[in-house]
């Protein structure tokens, strides 16, 4: 029982990665220069972690649902 808490645990930090990233690092990539594929930096920064943010959410579930 004691692993299966420690899991939980692990698995909620690794899932509020992305949205404690794109809440705290706005400031710092609030910026249009640079132009990163045709889009200004702070567009792509979110937009590159709505991509990168349902990884973090499988491993997050993977973590929580393996066995042992």
């Amino acid at each position: 029982m004691e692993k299966a808490k420690y899991r939980e645990k692990e698995a909620l930090i690794i899932a509020a990665i992305p949205p404690i990233v794109l809440i705290l690092g706005a400031p710092f990539v609030n910026r249009v220069e640079p132009w990163v594929l045709g889009m200004p930096f702070f567009f792509f920064w979110h937009v590159a972690w709505l991509i990168i943010g349902p990884l973090f959410l499988t491993a997050a579930y993977i973590v929580r649902t393996r066995g042992g």
